[in-house]
């Protein structure tokens, strides 16, 4: 399941959970710097993910400012418990 909702995931994991359930896989964009008001920090998403059953198993992507620092990564999580 992918989720890029663009600083609402929390949102979405919490409201959605009962449908992440049912995923083995989920592929989140999150933020490495704050970007989006009120967003959630890649921190608590980290926590969320992990409360809801899965865990981190990688990166795909990165997306880079100008001075090349990391703003946002394509993060993989594995589905660890039913």
């Amino acid at each position: 399941m992918k989720i890029d909702v663009q600083g609402f995931e929390d949102r979405v994991i919490r409201g959605g959970t009962e449908a992440i359930r049912h995923a083995q896989w989920l592929l989140l964009e999150l933020s490495v710097v704050p970007l989006y008001d009120h967003a959630p920090s890649f921190d608590e998403l980290y926590r969320l993910v992990s409360s809801v059953g899965f865990s981190f198993a990688g990166f795909t992507d990165q997306l880079e400012g100008r001075t090349g620092e990391p703003l946002q990564v394509d993060a993989i999580f594995r589905k660890t418990s039913a």
